[in-house]
């Protein structure tokens, strides 16, 4: 007779140990987005209420303020300048018409004026220049536009007192005094539009826009280009 064998239970299966997952990565991700909140309310705090500008009293402050007296300063000086120039070429031009006419620009035979003519044009000549015998003080290209209107001025007036003494004088020492005064008065016309032209740049830097103040030796208006009788208005003329 056969052995009977049992046939064996299974052995139940030990359950394995469930690995737990580590909590650093998320904590770390929370350190990580807590100091990005941190730092972009303290941006947002600082840009809300920093001031609009530097301290006041700092030396930032400072700086700025005298920037702002010395761009002040430098506008009113090119508008006061702008205005004496201004008026003076209106003088200036009915005086060079007339001497033009004894003294021809270009060439020619000049002629005479007679004691009063002369005497009234030297005292205008003499005002005029008197209207730029001050110091100037600003900005270096307001000193140089000044300086050349004032040497034009200058040399207008000896151009004048040279014709006078030709007048005085006779023969060959007249007609040279005659052509001296010519050469003394167009240089003076030259002077005067290089002032013109500097002065053109500070109005310009000052916000007053383009200011032509040509002065042609002649005194006739239509030997100034039109480029060069054009001006613009001052910002804010017409608002």
């Amino acid at each position: 007779m056969a052995t009977r064998t049992t046939p064996s239970s299974p052995r139940p299966v030990r359950p394995q140990p469930v690995q737990e997952r580590s909590a650093a990565p998320r904590a770390t991700f929370v350190a990580v987005l807590a100091a990005l909140v941190i730092a972009m309310s303290a941006w947002i705090g600082y840009a809300v209420g920093k001031p609009d500008g530097p301290a006041e009293g700092s030396i930032e402050a400072i700086a700025a303020q005298l920037s702002a007296e010395q761009k002040e300063q430098a506008s009113a000086q090119a508008k006061e300048l702008l205005d004496t120039v201004s008026a003076a070429q209106k003088d200036y031009l009915p005086l060079l018409r007339e001497i033009a006419a004894v003294l021809p620009v270009g060439g020619g035979d000049p002629s005479w004026a007679d004691a009063a003519t002369l005497d009234k044009w030297r005292q205008e000549a003499s005002r005029l220049a008197e209207g730029f015998a001050a110091e100037p003080n600003g900005t270096t290209g307001y000193n140089v536009a000044y300086e050349a209107f004032s040497s034009a001025s200058r040399q207008f007036d000896l151009a004048l007192r040279t014709y006078a003494a030709g007048a005085a004088a006779t023969g060959a020492e007249r007609d040279g005094l005659a052509a001296l005064a010519v050469e003394q008065r167009d240089a003076a016309a030259r002077l005067w539009s290089a002032g013109a032209q500097q002065l053109d740049l500070v109005t310009i830097d000052a916000g007053l826009g383009h200011q032509h103040f040509f002065l042609p030796a002649s005194g006739s208006e239509a030997d100034i280009t039109n480029e060069m009788r054009e001006v613009d208005a001052p910002a804010g003329d017409g608002e």
